[in-house]
């Protein structure tokens, strides 16, 4: 088997890895943003102006994730159909204007192992975790809308003693927790897109 088939069957498992690891995500993405128990409006509504917009907020998380998904799909063809190019560019530079010698060498082909490796590694590693944290991360929403609990319910307030404002409770939460999951969605897309800088620079 020549350098150049194993360079092509490699692009194309790099490939398929990344446009799983995609998959996972939005898969993930969308299990934690649809339910049929949880979160109705007609649970959340009327506690306060920002909690009538829970909804809003959540599906503003999901979006997030999803712009990841279609951000490993679109670097994965685009990086599968730049390698694939390149070869074939090789390919026709060997046989016009060389001597049919190799286009691909050993080297190139350990370089491009190590790569793909890098890539498929990391995005794997990135949206695992990603899959493992969003219910927690976008399911909040859910949890919080369906606790009957605190409907219409506000903390006590200490030097006056009586309730806060309607809202007080759901802007803070909705700060903290929209720290938390912007943090953690710009981490996890941090790590997938410097895994893709380095193999393309």
């Amino acid at each position: 088997m020549s350098y150049n088939l194993i360079a092509y069957l490699g692009i194309v498992m790099v490939l398929i890895s990344q446009l799983c690891s995609a998959a996972y995500i939005a898969y993930k993405t969308t299990e934690a943003l649809v339910s049929f128990v949880d979160g109705f409006a007609i649970v959340y509504r009327r506690g306060s102006i920002i909690a009538n917009y829970m909804g809003q907020f959540e599906v503003a998380f999901g979006i997030l994730f999803y712009a990841t998904s279609m951000m490993v799909s679109v670097l994965a063809v685009y990086g599968a159909m730049h390698y694939w190019d390149m070869i074939e560019e090789r390919d026709k530079a060997v046989a016009e204007e060389g001597f049919l010698g190799v286009s691909v060498s050993f080297l190139d082909i350990l370089k491009f192992a190590i790569l793909g490796m890098v890539v498929v590694v990391v995005t794997f590693y990135s949206a695992y975790s990603i899959g493992e944290t969003v219910d927690e991360l976008i399911g909040w929403v859910d949890d919080w809308s369906s606790d009957a609990t605190r409907k219409f319910k506000e903390a006590i307030n200490k030097e006056t003693g009586g309730a806060d404002v309607d809202g007080t409770s759901i802007m803070n939460d909705i700060q903290y927790h929209g720290a938390t999951v912007i943090y953690s969605w710009g981490v996890f897309t941090s790590i997938i897109l410097g895994s893709y800088l380095f193999t393309y620079m």
